[in-house]
């Protein structure tokens, strides 16, 4: 295999690019949960390194998977480290962006993801930057969101009297040209600035473009204050299609929200959930968590085979609810927490997620059936995870920064 770049030592970061402020994990391995599954995990390939670091995502396509890591020294800039799929070799490498990168996609073997206020392109069959969006200087803090036909991308405009602020959405093409498709003033919410943080478009609703969007809102005037919005915007007649406002009375967010048939499935920022059907514009069902079960979650909603899961977050609280009703299927605790989490992934009728703790697997009734601890070794690897993991569905393969080593493994 191909010597890669050496590293300086780990340090810990949280998923994506959260405000909120998330206490250093308690790193436990001697779990309440355990499978003995250790030699079903069978190891195809490792790039062992010196000393560990800091995997931000991993992505898997065409002929080889991409890993974005980060080098841990003062004014580090991410690095994205592509490998052959089968053989480990590295292809090529990435690391013309001055900046920490943000809002990771991958969409037809292009990458998108935001470093700095600039959104870049990136062709992983070469490796070459195929284009770089910037907007305006007088434009900051923003989101990307790509979805199959979408490539959005926000800002906001600040004005001297924040009362006056603007929220700008643009929707890029596929050469990087952009088109601006909505603004919203903060005069015309209170004086609260609109994010556009999480976007799902409601494609159900047919051929008009209406987007739903979770904004973790600031009233930067005198109120110096927070509020968590949600509000679904028509792009294509340029109107607010529907306000349902703070549903929850939470200053934030939680993880991305999900539209599985005509429901939408939101969470917010600690201890509630709730289903919206988009079609009537009425809440199927709102459920808070008692004291002692809430936790705060980064990850999307996940859907599968008519469950929900909901993010682990700080408390490492993970619900599964029956998606009809918001009824609890199970409350799983001591795997860990969302530290080092990444986004659940479905195979082989299977949730597959890391945490603080390690790797795990469990069904639709949170049975686990794979579990993969920091503890445990694979090949000569053992070591935390650390925000990264992807699985090929079409050969199984199972990709992740474990410790100091790039692992590629399946599971038998």
């Amino acid at each position: 295999m191909n010597q890669l770049l050496p590293y300086l030592v780990l340090f810990t970061v949280s998923f994506g690019c959260s405000d909120k402020q998330i206490p250093f994990p308690k790193i436990n391995t001697d779990n309440v949960i355990t499978a003995d599954t250790i030699n079903r995990f069978q190891l195809v390939w490792a790039n062992e390194l010196n000393t560990p670091l800091i995997c931000r995502s991993v992505f898997v396509y065409e002929k080889g998977v991409v890993f974005f890591t980060q080098e841990a020294k003062s004014n580090a800039r991410d690095k994205i480290i592509a490998f052959d799929k089968n053989t480990g070799d590295t292809l090529w490498m990435w690391s013309e962006g001055p900046y920490y990168t943000n809002h990771r996609y991958i969409r037809d073997n292009i990458l998108y993801f935001s470093a700095g206020t600039s959104v870049y392109a990136i062709d992983c069959n070469t490796g070459g930057t195929m284009w770089k969006y910037s907007p305006p200087d007088h434009l900051a803090y923003m989101t990307l969101h790509v979805d199959e036909n979408h490539i959005f991308v926000s800002y906001q405009n600040r004005k001297v009297n924040p009362v006056e602020n603007e929220s700008i959405l643009f929707e890029l093409n596929i050469t990087g040209q952009a088109n601006k498709v909505l603004t919203v003033f903060a005069k015309e919410r209170d004086g609260f600035t609109f994010n556009f943080d999480h976007i799902t478009v409601l494609q159900n609703l047919g051929p008009e473009v209406i987007i739903f969007c979770e904004s973790r809102s600031w009233h930067y005037g005198s109120a110096n204050e927070g509020r968590a919005e949600y509000v679904a915007f028509n792009l294509t007649q340029q109107t607010i299609h529907k306000d349902w406002g703070n549903i929850f009375n939470d200053i934030d967010i939680g993880g991305k929200s999900l539209l599985a048939n005509n429901d939408l499935f939101v969470s917010s920022g600690w201890n509630q959930v709730a289903s919206i059907n988009t079609l009537t514009e009425t809440i199927n069902w709102h459920i808070a968590f008692s004291p002692g079960e809430e936790t705060s979650g980064l990850m999307p909603v996940h859907y599968f085979n008519g469950s929900l899961f909901l993010s682990l977050g700080n408390f490492g609280r993970l619900h599964i609810l029956k998606a009809s009703s918001g009824a609890t299927v199970k409350r799983i605790e001591d795997i860990g927490t969302e530290w080092y989490a990444t986004a659940f992934i479905t195979y082989k009728e299977l949730a597959w997620f890391t945490t603080t703790s390690g790797l795990y697997a469990i069904d639709v009734n949170g049975k686990l059936h794979a579990s993969l601890l920091n503890s445990d070794k694979i090949g000569n690897s053992s070591g935390n995870f650390t925000n990264g993991f992807a699985i090929d569905r079409t050969t199984g393969f199972m990709y992740t920064l474990k410790g100091s080593s790039f692992l590629c493994f399946k599971w038998a």
